[in-house]
Parts: C-alpha cells; structure tokens; sequence
C-alpha cells in the first residue's frame, strides 16, 4: 500500500493513487483536519471507526467532489440536488441512502451524510480519484481540534497525510437535512 506520511509537498494525484490503493489519509477539509478512506471499502471505513474511537452508529461523512461520486450512496440524488440549491454555503447534507450504502457508513440508520467539497486542494484529490471517500475530523471522539493534528501519537497510525492549507471555515461544517434545510449542528441558532 502507497504510504505518504512524510509527503513535503502538495500532490493531488498522489493522494488519489493512495486512496484508491486503500490507505487511510489524513487530509485538509474546508475548516478542519480529516481522516478517511474510500467509502466502497467497507473493511477500511471500519479501521477509520477504530481509529477515531467514534461510536459506530454515528455514520461518517461521505465527500465528493461531483454528485455522481456518492450515486451509490444515495436513493433520490434529486433530494441532493435540491439541497445544493440552496447554497451559497458549505454545508453537508443528510439525505436518504440507497439500499446499498453499507451500515458501515450510515450507523444503521436510513440516510447518509454527504459534502460535495468546494475546497480546492480535495476537489483535486477527489477528482483524480473519481469516487467518495469518508471523511470524520481528524480527532479522537470527545476530543477537541488541534492546529497540527498529524504531530498527535495517534495519526503517526494513518497510511499518511496530504498536507496542503485548510480551507479558512475555522471549525467542523454545519450538518443540515436535505428535506427541509434543518440545521443538526451549526448553523444561526446552534454552536458550531
């Protein structure tokens, strides 16, 4: 498995080839630092829960850089659809799953979380890859945020980290439903 835990430099294309190789990465998001892997490997997600030392009915975020990444994953992409239209923004979006998008991913439940990314340094990655990855904050569960999260004992467990700049958001994204735009974390009335 291509390792990139001491990568100097950006490079999407690299990082694709890692993921679609099976590794799990640390990577930069729109406000915080990331963990993931491809979301179709099921074995993989489920090291990125023990990892994270997250509960696995919680689910994970799926991130795409196009909607047809998360096609699979999703029962209605018009449901996705109509969320986007509500952007300008960065948000995810929690809409309805398909049949097939493994418990894994969904904590059991009947939707799945989902962020097509407007962050250009994952647009790359995830462009090159051509499919969602899970992506979870780069933080063991109950802990708070660190500045540089890969100097932490844990992430040295990580496959790598793709080092390229954060993207300005300050704090993890607001969560909103698809049906009815309701905020589950963040958001005007909620802390982020």
């Amino acid at each position: 498995m291509k390792r990139l835990r001491f990568q100097p430099r950006f490079d999407a294309r690299e990082c694709a080839d890692a993921f679609a190789d099976g590794a799990i990465l640390g990577y930069p998001t729109e406000g915080v630092w990331g963990i993931g892997c491809r979301a179709d490997r099921s074995d993989r997600v489920a090291e990125v829960i023990a990892l994270k030392r997250r509960a696995p009915n919680k689910g994970l975020i799926l991130l795409a850089s196009e909607p047809a990444q998360v096609a699979d994953f999703v029962l209605d992409q018009s449901q996705l659809e109509r969320a986007r239209a509500r952007w300008p923004g960065v948000y995810t979006w929690i809409v309805r799953c398909s049949t097939q998008a493994p418990a894994v991913l969904t904590g059991g439940r009947d939707t799945v979380a989902v962020r097509i990314t407007e962050h250009a340094p994952m647009r790359q990655v995830l462009d090159h890859l051509g499919t969602a990855i899970v992506s979870t904050s780069a933080n063991l569960s109950g802990r708070g945020m660190r500045e540089r999260t890969w100097l932490t004992p844990w992430g040295a467990k990580l496959d790598g980290w793709y080092r390229a700049p954060l993207g300005g958001l300050g704090h993890s994204t607001p969560i909103r439903q698809a049906w009815d735009g309701a905020f589950l974390r963040g958001g005007p009335d909620k802390d982020d």
